[in-house]
């Protein structure tokens, strides 16, 4: 069974994710022949990449009374990214294309993810900063969880969205337990 974040634990996956399809839907155009399951890997690769940048910088932006809790939470929230990424990708293109992790294209599609979950900069109070980042797991989750709906339970790629799930929902519960403390 796939799992998804409601808020306070693990409830069955929903098998749409708005951010997933946009992106499965920019992957067909590169590669229209390219599998489903291939796509999504490299959708969430693409995502994890935004949401990647988005912790760096809510690393670098946080100020205030808990700036040093908030700077080394962020950190701790994009360290993981990069393997998370990698696995993704190397799933993609064995699954898939090479043509699924195209630079340029994700670079691309991964700047048009980041204004889907709004703008990190300028913001007047380290809890915005907060809130962003929590909005942009919670879609990053869900995206996971519609991907884990279209893989296939003998090929080993469950594991792996199990895995970066569970990664996911640690993150949330950091953000949460962080938004509780400000309150």
């Amino acid at each position: 069974m796939t799992y998804a974040y409601n808020g306070f634990g693990a409830a069955p996956a929903r098998s749409f994710s708005p951010l997933l399809a946009k992106l499965n839907d920019a992957w067909s155009k590169m590669d229209p022949k390219a599998p489903i399951i291939g796509k999504s890997l490299a959708s969430l690769a693409t995502a994890l990449e935004a949401l990647y940048l988005l912790h760096q910088s809510a690393h670098w932006q946080t100020r205030g009374a808990s700036y040093y809790g908030d700077h080394l939470m962020f950190q701790r929230l994009y360290k993981g990214i990069d393997k998370e990424i990698d696995s993704l990708g190397e799933r993609a293109v064995a699954m898939g294309s090479p043509l699924l992790v195209c630079p340029i294209t994700t670079a691309h599609l991964s700047a048009k993810v980041l204004p889907l979950w709004g703008k990190g900069h300028g913001l007047d109070s380290p809890e915005k900063l907060v809130m962003l980042s929590l909005n942009a797991e919670k879609s990053v989750l869900e995206a996971v969880a519609s991907a884990m709906a279209t893989a296939s339970p003998s090929d080993g790629v469950q594991n792996l969205l199990q895995g970066i799930a569970d990664a996911h929902e640690g993150n949330i519960y950091l953000l949460q337990q962080r938004l509780a403390g400000a309150r």
